[in-house]
């Protein structure tokens, strides 16, 4: 991002610009993950509309003031590159005005798209993602991150709501010669955290109280012992997918995409 000019990105906004939105969306890149879902959400960017300091620590599952030193967080490091709050609402009412109607850009990014996905979904596109990426996310973050793997494979994605998911946190559904239906569980855990035997049983159960074809448990972290004996004598019922699991999912992703097969992908 060193090469990213950001020097004249204000007055763009303030002129009405479409080209502006491309901009400042690489801008936000400059962000953490985090800061930027809050500033998005803040202000509405790239939303149906802006949402209160309650609703998103709601979202996060943390107090309002973490929420709020987010956001100052994220308004500080813009503010280097000359980028204030008026120009971020400035933003938003720009980035209306291209919803509601047709608009052809006249500008040096004609030839770009105005990018508007995610911190979550360019995660998943990233060719090296590291631990310390998937632990900067929130627990949420990190069930949309795995919810988008899924979906950037051709599946029906369902991600539960953030309190009482049965168990699961992300069904996956695709149709084939015959129907699959996936659920994950989601741990978004420290290294020095290993998700334990109950979990693995638990999932288990689950799995099987709700006809599923097949549970995975998803983790930033690792397995205990007990967990992959357990898993040893369940394999074709659970999948465990540790940190390096992640990574061959994402790397799947890829390959996916480059393909003209759309066929049905059972992944391992």
């Amino acid at each position: 991002m060193n090469h990213l000019d950001l020097s004249n990105l204000s007055e763009l906004i303030e002129s009405r610009d479409y080209g502006a939105l491309g901009i400042l969306t690489n801008a936000l890149k400059l962000l953490t993950p985090r800061q930027e879902k809050v500033l998005r959400l803040s202000y509405g960017l790239g939303c149906a509309r802006g949402h209160s300091v309650a609703e998103i620590a709601g979202e996060f599952d943390v107090s309002k003031n973490r929420i709020h030193g987010f956001r100052r967080q994220a308004l500080e490091r813009l503010r280097q590159f000359a980028i204030s709050p008026e120009s971020l609402q400035l933003a938003v009412e720009l980035e209306e005005s291209v919803r509601q109607r047709p608009v052809i850009l006249a500008s040096p990014l004609d030839s770009q798209q105005i990018e508007t996905c995610s911190a979550v979904q360019r995660l998943v596109q990233e060719s090296n993602i590291t631990q310390s990426q998937l632990l900067a996310l929130s627990p949420r973050e990190f069930e949309e991150f795995i919810a988008e793997i899924w979906d950037q494979l051709g599946y029906a994605v369902e991600l539960t709501a953030r309190t009482r998911d049965g168990g699961r946190d992300v069904v996956a559904i695709k149709k084939a010669e015959s129907a699959v239906r996936f659920i994950i569980e989601c741990k978004r855990y420290d290294e020095s955290n290993k998700v334990g035997v109950s979990f693995v049983r638990a999932l288990y159960g689950v799995k099987f109280h709700e006809g599923a074809t097949k549970a995975f448990l998803a983790t930033t972290s690792t397995f205990t012992r007990g967990a992959r004996d357990f898993w040893v004598d369940h394999q074709w019922e659970i999948e465990l997918k540790d940190f390096e699991g992640l990574l061959e999912w994402t790397k799947r992703v890829h390959a996916f995409q480059k393909s003209s097969d759309s066929s049905l992908w059972l992944p391992s």
